[in-house]
């Protein structure tokens, strides 16, 4: 199998550099279940659900891009809290007007199709139009399973600094072979855990805040099915409010408040036809590399001293008034 072959499988990852500090820890899952079996005692009692925190509310924004998978769609429609801005980007044939079951939304549905980066496009533009200022792009194979999880990428992004997150447990990838989550590490605030950092990407759930997208721009265009996403993130990184490539942060915890509708991506429709997504592949990933640099999955690694200074230095950007925390990253594996 070719390199690119593997990378497309998953059965390959980053170029590999040697790091210090290396915890032995391999037990990420008893360590996240431990933290997640019982909620924090603030948190009891607390109306999530329809009715999560109004004064939050109002300032979140999400959008759905879909196509044709009506029964995953419907299942994260369903999901969601009634009480959010919500916009719905159709890349499909419509769907019966009853799928809707009258929840208040906006519907873009495409006359033709567009690809799932300009479909996001035109979901963030119109969140950003509506003046949401936290802004939650999902794809339709995964399905919201308790809708605190919206608050808590705010709060992370508030503790953190950090502008955007990519929800890390879609798919087979950044898993052990029982489909566990399997991060790089943990990035630890004052010893607390905020942050897992994870060696791919995935891009069924994503987070941005309204200032970073105001900065950095959408999606390219040109980019069709293959590493729209990627190329987003890679710009967000530049402009210090994101980590760095091979060390994709997600919010800690995410795996038990989202779930993935397609651990296998077998569902897929751009994976459908090999062909045409190896060629897309091919072709974005050296526009990629004219834009960046590298091919994404060439890209080198940096150490965990560059990682550690990376977290520090966007706290700092993004949290001018407040003083540094101490931050240490746990490494597993």
């Amino acid at each position: 199998m070719s390199k690119i072959g593997e990378i497309a499988s998953g059965k390959t990852g980053k170029p590999v550099s040697k790091n210090n500090g290396k915890a032995n820890s391999e037990n990420f899952n008893d360590d996240i279940n431990k933290s997640n079996s019982e909620p924090a005692a603030e948190n009891i009692g607390k109306p999530y659900g329809k009715n999560f925190n109004d004064d939050i509310n109002k300032k979140i924004g999400v959008g759905i891009v879909t196509y044709e998978r009506k029964e995953f769609f419907t299942r994260l429609l369903d999901s969601l809290p009634e009480n959010i801005e919500l916009v719905v980007v159709n890349d499909g044939k419509p769907y019966p007007d009853t799928i809707f079951k009258n929840r208040n939304l906006k519907l873009i549905q495409h006359k033709r199709n567009k690809g799932v980066g300009r479909s996001k496009n035109d979901a963030m533009k119109f969140l950003l139009q509506m003046g949401c200022e936290h802004i939650f792009v999902l794809e339709d194979d995964i399905y919201i399973k308790d809708n605190s999880v919206f608050e808590d990428y705010i709060t992370a992004s508030k503790k953190t600094g950090l502008q955007h997150f990519n929800f890390a447990w879609h798919g087979p990838l950044n898993k052990d072979e029982n489909g566990n989550p399997k991060p790089r590490g943990v990035a630890k605030y004052n010893d607390e855990p905020l942050l897992t950092l994870n060696e791919h990407i995935p891009g069924a759930f994503s987070y941005f805040s309204s200032d970073i997208l105001k900065e950095t721009g959408f999606i390219d265009p040109i980019y069709y099915n293959a590493w729209e996403h990627v190329d987003l993130t890679t710009r967000i990184a530049k402009k210090e409010a994101y980590t760095p490539f091979w060390w994709f942060a997600d919010v800690y915890g995410s795996d038990k408040k989202i779930v993935d509708q397609d651990t296998d991506l077998k569902e897929s429709s751009i994976r459908k036809n090999n062909f045409k997504f190896m060629l897309f592949f091919r072709i974005f990933s050296r526009y990629y590399r004219l834009k960046h640099g590298f091919i994404p999955y060439k890209t080198p690694d940096c150490g965990l001293d560059a990682v550690k200074e990376s977290l520090i230095n966007i706290f700092k950007k993004h949290n001018p008034e407040s003083s540094t925390p101490s931050i240490e990253v746990e490494l597993f594996g």
